[in-house]
């Protein structure tokens, strides 16, 4: 016994003597300077450490210096606009270390500087895996309705929408439950399975986005087999910093009023950021008088969708701590929601109920939607590695209200709820990053999730459930050589979902006829792994290759085994299927990057094998319930869809061009190609995006001097495809051309700035367009038309000297 309480004590003594070391050592300074390939010192370059999230901006001569560090292994990462960004390990011991950093010329696709969001503290060049980085200039200048709506012109992204209001990402053809968002590291949980649910972010508070197209199921599990759209970490201001900033939007097709509000900063190590969000919109416009659905025209008085007014408020409060040892933050943010829907989605479309009752007014059908979330972000120095933990809390509300007698059903208690879904969330993510000298870094990493889901409502459509995921991975980098990163990892995981058994009252003619069973109690569990090989190389010193092969899964929702209910959003009667496996993926992506002097170029094929697809199937029938040996139509409802699974393959290829031409011109071409189909039918798959080029000419003024900068001006021609290759029962899509054009600049006093204006022009030749990912497209209604937004942003900045 005294033996063994020895053996304790000297392992405590030993604990506390790390802790009292790493509390009491020496702050060490990191510094040094950033040159071109002559030499030259380049000014204003951005410097950056992922464990600390400490930046700063070189002077005039290119100098930086980072204080307060304790001995580690930090990952560094320096980035210029117009320069190829670089990222490095250092190794600070008992004394301070200088660098000396030089860059080479580049062309930025985005021409911003953006911090780092990939958990695995790779580098866009040193990823295996084809990655889009974006920051707020980019999202501030390309202001759409929603974030998607923002993002749906780079290659490879696009948008499922409903209305202006409600979109949802799609990466290579796939979406759904195959692309995951992250929000600092918490997957974001609202119903992603809903073609009418979009995500609950504001986007007006996102700094910097990282796409990763291809599989992202070793890392973050399950639900990104498709991609990964990865929201980071806000950028930190240096000590002695406060910003307040606000925006102020107006969008005139909707006549969108908006502002947003931030204020931010950093006093001593404690760090502050606050902002609210509010907006509202009108039901918008365009370009026709009429649709045909049906064989029947219909009128849009004043050329507007009625009931597709909206109001958002969202708010958000982050409060952290950084320190020698690492950072803690924790984030509290309330997303709400109210959006009407066309009158026409639900029930019968009829003249009479498509008469204007004032562009602002949302009456019924609406969904009101409010995302509450908590998240805590820490990374500890533990040895010569750091640990990094995600914790986060959600609880999405969602509610679909509509009126009962559209249903055929009496009005219960006088409520209009159709439908309520609240889902409660709470995930847990550990990283431990170790770096192995100059050649390899580890990264072990386990995440457990558990939901539960509470329906209500006067209309049936899933069970109430509850799930449960653990996984646990491990990632290795190599790098042979200087120019060459290789890539190999593994991930096992086990999940467990359980769906309760459901009773629901029968109406005909809103006379109550019998409680019916819609589904039986279900229980799964399941286990899968992944694995994945890839490399990035450095061929010469012009030609960068990129080679990824995965094996990756993704387990099927709870919807999809129990859902048998009518959908209203995507117009079809939905039934799910209790034996459905997990998907199982072969998926092999590829890039080939060329640049020299100001022409890049960029070639990205892909080819994905599915061995059991996930996908509804039309059946050609209609629902019907038994009841005493006689057969019931369920009222208000259309053909069933199924749950089912197939053999399928999806390929398709990205070419992006981009040539400086001088004086800060640039022109950019970009064209996408996805393909994808049913291998047991030989039919398409469903919900493919149609082919597209876009074509940009754009300038931005160098001009570092006077009141006015960063003038710029870009044009955009979006030329789509039809879409012909298309599923039973999914409409085709006729092709269509698009121009959108922008411009803006910002306004300066005493270096600082302080005022930002910019100006866009979308759909600039107010074009007559169906969009075939738009779950619209099936009412044969068009998307919307001009629209010129408008914002103005002005901030405050703050200064204090740190007191020597």
């Amino acid at each position: 016994m005294t033996f063994k309480f020895s053996i304790h004590l000297k392992c405590i003594l030993i604990l506390c003597l790390f802790i009292t070391s790493v509390i009491n050592a020496q702050p060490l300074v990191l510094s040094g300077r950033v040159l071109d390939e002559n030499k030259q010192p380049l000014q204003s370059a951005t410097v950056y450490l992922h464990e600390t999230l400490q930046a700063g901006l070189t002077d005039s001569l290119g100098f930086f210096s980072l204080k307060g560090l304790s001995p580690g292994v930090y990952h560094l990462h320096v980035q210029l606009i117009g320069y190829e960004k670089i990222s490095k390990w250092v190794n600070l011991k008992t004394d301070d270390v200088f660098i000396e950093t030089e860059l080479k010329e580049s062309i930025g696709q985005l021409q911003e500087v953006v911090i780092e969001a990939d958990r695995n503290k790779f580098s866009e060049k040193e990823s295996s895996q084809p990655i889009i980085q974006v920051g707020k200039e980019y999202i501030r200048r390309n202001n759409g309705n929603t974030l998607m709506e923002t993002l749906d012109r780079l290659p490879g992204v696009s948008s499922i929408n409903t209305g202006v209001g409600v979109s949802k990402p799609v990466i290579r053809g796939l979406s759904f439950q195959r692309v995951l968002v992250a929000d600092q590291g918490i997957k974001q949980e609202g119903q992603q399975w809903g073609a009418d649910h979009g995500l609950e972010i504001d986007q007006y508070g996102v700094e910097n986005i990282e796409i990763i197209k291809g599989p992202g199921s070793l890392l973050y599990g399950s639900d990104a087999i498709g991609g990964v759209i990865s929201l980071g970490k806000p950028n930190i201001l240096q000590e002695g910093t406060h910003l307040s900033e606000s925006r102020l939007i107006y969008k005139t097709n909707n006549h969108t009023y908006g502002i947003t509000s931030t204020a931010k900063g950093n006093k001593k190590g404690f760090v502050y950021q606050a902002r609210v969000t509010g907006l509202s919109y009108g039901d918008y416009r365009v370009p026709s008088d009429t649709f045909y659905y049906q064989d029947t025209y219909f009128p849009l008085f004043g050329g507007r969708l009625k009931n597709t007014a909206g109001r958002e408020v969202h708010s958000n409060l982050m409060l952290g701590v950084h320190r020698k040892w690492g950072y803690t933050h924790l984030t509290i943010s309330n997303y709400h929601q109210k959006v009407g829907l066309f009158t026409g989605a639900i029930g019968r479309v009829t003249t009479d109920r498509l008469f204007q009752d004032g562009r602002r007014n949302i009456g019924l059908p609406f969904q009101q939607i409010n995302h509450f979330k908590v998240i805590s972000n820490t990374t500890l120095q533990l040895g010569k590695g750091w640990l990094e933990s995600d914790l986060g809390y959600q609880h999405n509300d969602r509610q679909e209200r509509s009126v009962p007698h559209t249903h055929g059903q009496p009005l219960p208690d006088n409520s209009t709820l159709a439908l309520r879904l609240q889902l409660q969330s709470i995930s847990a993510g550990l990283r431990y990053f170790v770096p192995k000298g100059h050649r390899h870094t580890l990264v072990f990493g386990a995440q457990l999730s558990q939901q539960n889901n509470r329906p209500s409502g006067f209309e049936f459509l899933l069970p109430s459930f509850s799930s449960t995921q653990l996984g646990i991975f491990m990632l290795h980098k190599y790098k042979p050589i200087d120019h060459l990163t290789i890539h190999i990892g593994a991930r096992i995981e086990t999940a467990r979902q359980i769906a309760d058994r459901s009773i629901f009252p029968f109406y005909r003619r809103f006379v109550f006829i019998d409680s019916v069973e819609r589904n039986s109690r279900v229980a799964r569990r399941y286990l899968n792994y992944a694995a994945a090989f890839g490399l990035s190389w450095d061929l010469t010193r012009r030609l960068h290759l990129k080679l990824n092969a995965a094996k990756s899964y993704r387990l099927p929702v709870v919807p999809e085994l129990t859902a048998n209910g009518m959908h209203h959003a995507t117009f079809r009667f939905e039934k799910g299927n209790p034996n459905l496996e997990p998907e199982q993926g072969y998926q092999f992506d590829a890039e080939f990057k060329y640049q020299i002097g100001g022409l890049s170029m960029q070639y990205s094929p892909f080819l994905y094998y599915f061995s059991n697809y996930l996908f509804q199937r039309p059946t050609g029938l209609f629902p019907r319930v038994e009841i005493d040996g006689a057969l019931y139509a369920l009222p208000s409802t259309s053909q069933v869809f199924e749950h089912t699974q197939t053999k399928a393959q999806i390929t398709g290829q990205e070419v992006q061009v981009e040539w400086a031409i001088g004086s800060g011109w640039k022109i950019s071409q970009n064209m996408e190609w996805v393909w994808g189909e049913n291998l047991s039918t030989g039919l398409p798959l469903p919900y493919m995006p149609p082919a597209s080029y876009f074509s940009g000419l754009s300038w931005q003024s160098g001009k570092q001097r006077g009141k006015i900068r960063k003038l710029y001006f870009e044009a955009n021609m979006g030329i789509i495809s039809a879409q012909k290759r298309v599923e039973r029962n999914e409409w085709s899509t006729p092709g269509y051309q698009m121009l959108h054009l922008s411009g803006g600049f910002s306004l300066y006093h005493k270096q600082e700035e302080i005022v930002q204006v910019s100006l866009q022009c979308r759909n600039a030749t107010n074009t007559l367009y169906f969009n075939h990912l738009s779950r619209y497209r099936i009412l044969n209604l068009p998307e919307p038309g001009v629209n010129f937004i408008v914002q103005l942003s002005w901030k405050l900045e703050k200064k204090h000297k740190a007191k020597s």
